[in-house]
C-alpha cells in the first residue's frame, strides 16, 4: 500500500511589513527559510532599539490556514515567545496548504493590542 506524501510548494506571495501605528517599511521582516512536509521555519527581524524603546516584552507568532487543497483538521497555531527570539519552527502543519504567518510585538502597558505586526503568506 502506498501512502501519499504531501510536501509544501513554497511560493512567497506577499511580504508586508508595518506596525500598529500605520508606518510601513520596504523591508522583508518575516522570511520562510525552511519548508518540510509538516513544518515551516521562519525568521524575522526587529530593530533591537525598537524593542527597547517600545518596551516589547513578548511576541505572538501565528500561522493561520488561508487555503487548503485537502480536508484537514489542522488549523491555526498561536504561540507566545520571548521578545528577543527571532527564529521559530511551526510543526504539525498540513501539506499543500497556504498559510499566513504573522509576528506581533506586545509591551507591558498594552497586553491586548500589538505594538507592531509583520506577516507573509506562503504555500
Amino acid at each position: 500500500m502506498r501512502i501519499p506524501v504531501f510536501s509544501f510548494i513554497l511560493i512567497l506571495l506577499c511580504i508586508r511589513t508595518g506596525n500598529a501605528s500605520g508606518d510601513d517599511e520596504d523591508v522583508e521582516r518575516v522570511q520562510v527559510i525552511e519548508v518540510r512536509n509538516d513544518a515551516i521555519r521562519i525568521v524575522w527581524t526587529v530593530d533591537s532599539e525598537e524593542v527597547e524603546e517600545k518596551e516589547i516584552t513578548k511576541q505572538r507568532l501565528i500561522v493561520a490556514v488561508m487555503r487548503s487543497s485537502q480536508e484537514t483538521e489542522k488549523s491555526s497555531q498561536t504561540v507566545m515567545v520571548d521578545a528577543n527570539l527571532r527564529d521559530y519552527t511551526f510543526v504539525g502543519l498540513a501539506g499543500n496548504t497556504t498559510y499566513r504567518i504573522s509576528v506581533e510585538g506586545f509591551n507591558v502597558r498594552n497586553d491586548s493590542s500589538p505594538i507592531w505586526m509583520f506577516s507573509c503568506e506562503s504555500i
